[in-house]
């Protein structure tokens, strides 16, 4: 069965005022602000510039409702899928996981007291996003970064935040309430 993705408007005041990508793959996408709401999700799905995806719509609305003044959207692998079952571990995917970890880096330096939020959602067992995720686990345990989710899935992993309530999401994001406790690798 084929999802269905949606692409959309950004709501009023959450447009996006900068995007870094190459070919078929984003590395970020963010509004810029002093101090803006990190989210780190699985792999974008088709959000860009002028238009939203649902898991980008929601990130920005419930960054600006919840008191942050910009955002930043990165993934565990910067290709661009609709279907994350589909990514292969190709030579350049796997080039493109290392060069995704350098921006990842850039920017938990640039705002070292920004909250990061995992919102990677389950897995599924798709090896080069599996990868992915634990490259990024290591970076945060590495620089030492306090991580925090929407929402813990029954087995602990961070909730999808499309598949989530704004009010959910708000609460987390305002009251940092859901530690996620990074993994071993």
């Amino acid at each position: 069965m084929k999802r269905e993705v949606r692409i959309m408007n950004y709501f009023p005041g959450c447009d996006p005022t900068e995007i870094r990508m190459s070919g078929n793959y984003r590395y970020y996408l963010s509004k810029k602000g002093e101090r803006p709401l990190i989210v780190i999700g699985m792999n974008p799905s088709l959000a860009n510039r002028k238009r939203a995806d649902l898991t980008v719509r929601k990130i920005s609305k419930v960054a600006m409702l919840s008191g942050f003044d910009g955002w930043v959207m990165l993934n565990v692998h910067p290709i661009y899928s609709t279907n994350p079952k589909a990514v292969k571990p190709t030579v350049n995917n796997k080039k493109q996981l290392r060069k995704n970890l350098n921006f990842i880096r850039e920017h938990l330096n640039k705002f070292p007291d920004a909250p990061v939020f995992v919102a990677w959602g389950k897995n599924d067992g798709v090896y080069i996003l599996d990868t992915g995720r634990k490259m990024v686990n290591d970076l945060l345990k590495e620089m030492g970064r306090e991580c925090y989710a929407f929402k813990l899935n029954k087995d602990n992993t961070p909730a999808h935040p499309s598949r989530l309530p704004y009010k959910i999401m708000i609460d987390a994001a305002t009251n940092m309430n859901c530690i996620y406790k990074l993994q071993g690798s």
